[in-house]
């Protein structure tokens, strides 16, 4: 499980170049030429960001699989990483078709689509882990973290053709819709470089946190062994237990960048929008913090077979109305334009996350990573709603007066 954690921070480096920015841009402009009766617009807008989407996630695929020894080597010090990394990265363009094709359809509002290839992408995800499994076990063959790449892979190939395959038949439906393309290249450019950026130094400290992790743990006094045993218990099962209702606020993150976006020359209804997100974050967050810390925590550890993850839980649990506000004013703040401000909030926390894991580990342990954690979450979620609020507080100021 650590190992299979540690490729996590690779293929999030190539999401983050070839896919974060064109994935904002088709939700934003689709939404907001949507709303103003431009369709063919916005899927010019759209077929424009997917072909500058591929070229880049081509050129991560294969700088990526070229360099896999290099980066397992110099960067996680664990030559294990590298077959890992050279299967993980083949799922990066599949991934492009699957990403760009759920922000066209959440610009237009139209979230089944999405929420059917999600489902679907898990799906395969979890049958062709369980036939790999069968297949290693009836050959006598070691289960390694290779097949967790292999289900990822598969799972993003399977979403990739559903996907294809509804813009194929929508196509034919709408075949004699032709005209003349009219792309704003200078503002995707303006919207997508601070969003790719971000995403880029921000996944790129949480590579630089993977590698730290196992490293001071080591200073701490735990063997390697174990050190990248820890690693993978708080981020391959703590983590992605309390990651799990972020998927309904993901949901709600997603559709308010469409719905802000057409909003955002009213400062009354951002606003009001803004309210809507913190208090559903919050209520949400208390009633996830109260089932983690009572029967969620035991429930987990026994699932996992894994006595350690109780105390893990119970901490981490705290994290989760942070996190929750963290990505609605984030998918807020990129909707009107803020990607910079996102950008300098999510390196400010990561610096705090970063700081905590090389001074305090060595001497707490992996609990300081867990405060650490927390700590940087509640730093972000005050600055995403100082930044949102600063800026409706300027659009007031230059809106101009009504007649």
């Amino acid at each position: 499980m650590g190992l299979y954690q540690l490729i996590m921070p690779v293929t999030a480096v190539c999401y983050a170049i070839g896919i974060a920015g064109p994935e904002v841009c088709v939700s934003r402009f689709g939404a907001a030429y949507a709303a103003s009766g431009e369709h063919l617009r916005a899927r010019h807008t759209a077929v424009f960001c997917f072909g500058i989407s591929m070229i880049l996630c081509v050129i991560c695929t294969v700088l990526s699989y070229m360099g896999a020894d290099i980066i397992a080597g110099y960067i996680f010090h664990n030559p294990l990483v590298s077959p890992l990394i050279r299967i993980s990265v083949f799922s990066v363009p599949f991934a492009c078709v699957h990403c760009l094709v759920c922000a066209y359809y959440i610009g237009k509002e139209r979230t089944i689509i999405p929420a059917v290839s999600q489902v679907f992408e898990q799906a395969v995800r979890l049958i062709a882990v369980y036939i790999v499994v069968q297949i290693a076990y009836s050959e006598g063959r070691e289960i390694t973290a290779a097949v967790g790449a292999i289900g990822l892979v598969c799972g993003e190939i399977a979403a990739a053709l559903l996907c294809a395959t509804i813009v194929l038949i929508g196509r034919r439906k709408n075949i004699r819709k032709n005209g003349r393309p009219d792309i704003e290249v200078k503002q995707i450019i303006k919207t997508s470089l601070p969003v790719s950026l971000n995403r880029l130094a921000l996944h790129g400290m949480q590579s630089l946190e993977a590698a730290l992790i196992p490293l001071m743990l080591t200073v701490y006094g735990y063997s390697t062994e174990r050190s990248v045993s820890i690693f993978g218990i708080i981020t391959g099962m703590a983590m992605p237990v309390i990651l799990f209702p972020s998927t309904l606020t993901g949901s709600v993150a997603q559709m308010l960048l469409p719905s802000v976006a057409k909003e955002q020359d009213s400062s009354s209804k951002l606003i009001k929008s803004s309210r809507m997100a913190l208090a559903f974050s919050l209520i949400f967050g208390f009633v996830c913090i109260i089932g983690y810390t009572t029967a969620g925590a035991g429930i987990t550890a026994y699932v996992f077979n894994e006595p350690d993850l109780v105390g893990y839980i119970r901490i981490m649990a705290w994290l989760c109305p942070f996190i929750f506000i963290n990505t609605t004013y984030k998918s807020m703040l990129h909707a009107l334009g803020q990607a910079g401000r996102v950008l300098i909030n999510s390196m400010l926390s990561e610096l705090i996350n970063i700081i905590c894991i090389v001074f305090l580990i060595p001497r707490m342990g992996i609990y300081a990573y867990l405060l650490g954690l927390l700590a940087s979450q509640v730093a972000n979620s005050a600055m995403s709603i100082s930044s949102f609020s600063k800026t409706v507080s300027r659009i007031t100021l230059h809106k101009p007066p009504q007649s």
